[in-house]
């Protein structure tokens, strides 16, 4: 079964950005190990590792965001973040309710489980879809 992303992409932001950031430190790591060398032909390769660092640490969040985002490809045409959602219904729901102990304290929680049934179309090609997603909400 095959349901492509909510929609919710923050998390894939923060992936991109987790990226860029190690990329660049590696870079510039590198570069400032070349640096403290003092020869000529050091410092030049290790100011070429800090600008190849931030060349690639700009490509790097793109790397990263598609990478976590993989799953807003459409099935059929294999183009990203074509996806467009039609509706959402619940397939079956109860509510639950967990008891959790706290400093000592026992504390009564109440969740409403369930399913929903998402029916999505590909704007590129047209192609219709279905899945399902668990979800869990606090009351």
């Amino acid at each position: 079964m095959y349901l492509p992303s909510t929609g919710d992409e923050s998390w894939a932001k923060i992936v991109g950005w987790t990226w860029r950031i190690v990329i660049i430190g590696i870079g510039i790591l590198i570069g400032w190990c070349f640096i403290e060398a003092n020869e000529w032909y050091s410092i030049l390769l290790g100011v070429l590792s800090i600008v190849l660092g931030l060349v690639l640490g700009y490509f790097g969040y793109g790397w990263g965001y598609t990478f976590a985002t993989d799953n807003s490809r459409c099935p059929n045409c294999g183009k990203p973040y074509c996806i467009s959602y039609i509706g959402e219904k619940t397939v079956s729901e109860s509510i639950v309710t967990k008891t959790e102990k706290i400093n000592k304290t026992l504390r009564v929680k109440r969740y409403r489980v369930g399913i929903k049934g998402i029916t999505w179309r590909c704007t590129s090609c047209g192609h219709e879809g279905y899945g399902e997603k668990e979800y869990e909400k606090e009351l």
